[in-house]
């Protein structure tokens, strides 16, 4: 009962169960009271300085004031997590780490994702000589 009551965003619920015994038959009575919903109210990011916030926001988003279970939660912070990890790796961070952090304030949730960039590889161009042309007749017989 609390777990469907977490799937609907109710995180504190109390289930008091009282058993009821009669002649012919026993009953559970189960009384259960639901607090507030806990809803998403703010997404950060830190730690990122190579990449601006405003550009890695769309690949966090998470829609505000919705209800979310412990096991949604845990889901969408691992996607938005991998999603950030790409757009890093895509840039040449292979070594990019991205931990999200999920915590309750009364019925609000804050996530934030910290970002360790680690180092950028940078694949430089580099110019190259065109190559030198070898005469055949420099080339040794093959007999």
């Amino acid at each position: 009962m609390r777990r469907t009551s977490r799937r609907r965003g109710h995180f504190d619920v109390k289930v008091e169960a009282h058993l009821e015994t009669a002649k012919t038959h026993d009953s559970i009575i189960y009384h259960i009271t639901k607090e507030k919903k806990h809803k998403v109210d703010e997404v950060k990011l830190s730690g990122n300085s190579y990449l601006h916030s405003d550009d890695l926001t769309p690949h966090i988003a998470i829609e505000e004031n919705i209800s979310l279970s412990r096991e949604i939660q845990r889901s969408v912070s691992a996607q938005k997590r991998d999603n950030l990890k790409a757009v890093y790796q895509s840039e040449g961070f292979s070594d990019v780490a991205v931990v999200p952090t999920v915590a309750r304030r009364d019925e609000d949730i804050d996530v934030t994702f910290r970002v360790t960039e680690g180092r950028a590889i940078s694949l430089a161009r580099s110019r190259s000589k065109a190559p030198t042309p070898f005469p055949l007749r420099n080339m040794p017989r093959m007999d």
